[in-house]
């Protein structure tokens, strides 16, 4: 802290102190999703029922971020 108290607040709180002595470090896991577009057709359907909706359907529209 008493690196960064020489600091304005918005300052050591958007910068890296490439000079001080941190005494705390911080990580960050998340997850964002994004609602995906589905086709009019597959609407109502339920996709956990292979007979419903197959894999090749979810492939056709969710493509490379089917992973």
């Amino acid at each position: 802290y008493t690196t960064a108290s020489r600091l304005q607040p918005a300052q050591h709180n958007t910068q890296v102190i490439r000079n001080g002595r941190p005494d705390l470090v911080a990580g960050f896991d998340f997850v964002r999703f994004n609602r995906p577009q589905v086709p009019s057709r597959l609407n109502g359907k339920s996709f956990s029922n292979p007979s419903e909706v197959s894999d090749a359907d979810l492939l056709q529209f969710l493509g490379d971020k089917a992973h």
